[in-house]
């Protein structure tokens, strides 16, 4: 891999350490995926428990120069925070350890703050769709969600868990 490829990259890693290069919403931008939009405004709108039209699903990159989900565009509180302070990443942080906006996403998503900590993508795995480092949980194969919802896998055992 040239020296270019592995910086374009890093520049994949959001300012939280999510990976935007395995982002179903950023998938669906580039590869002008209607059908994909529409299942991931779907699955977010779920999650959040707020009304996201696919239309919404519009997004290259945290980092990226080019067009943000309305979300990460003006609201999200990390990608505010990480600009005002000049940072590359939260990573760069001197307060990223203790940060609880930051803890959000990565109590939820440990490849996110490995990411953060300056382990390259490549560097244990074949970075398949099924990656568990990249987060994809191993049982059911479904995405971390940001900001630690849990996959449908958890959400069962969370259900197992109460009925006990």
């Amino acid at each position: 891999m040239g020296m270019r490829e592995e910086e374009k990259m890093k520049d994949y890693i959001a300012y939280c350490g999510l990976d935007c290069e395995v982002c179903e919403a950023r998938i669906a931008t580039v590869n002008h995926d209607e059908a994909l939009r529409q299942k991931v405004a779907a699955l977010w709108s779920e999650l959040n428990g707020v009304t996201i039209t696919p239309e919404m699903i519009r997004c290259e990159g945290c980092r990226i120069d080019g067009v943000k989900t309305p979300y990460c565009d003006a609201l999200c509180p990390i990608r505010r925070c990480a600009a005002e302070k000049g940072v590359e990443t939260c990573g760069s942080c001197a307060g990223m350890d203790g940060c609880e906006k930051l803890a959000a996403v990565t109590a939820g998503n440990p490849a996110a703050l490995e990411n953060l900590k300056g382990r390259s993508r490549k560097e244990d795995c074949p970075c398949t769709k099924d990656c568990v480092r990249h987060g994809y949980c191993a049982e059911c194969r479904e995405h971390h969600a940001a900001y630690g919802k849990p996959t449908a896998c958890e959400r069962e055992k969370g259900q197992q868990a109460l009925r006990k």
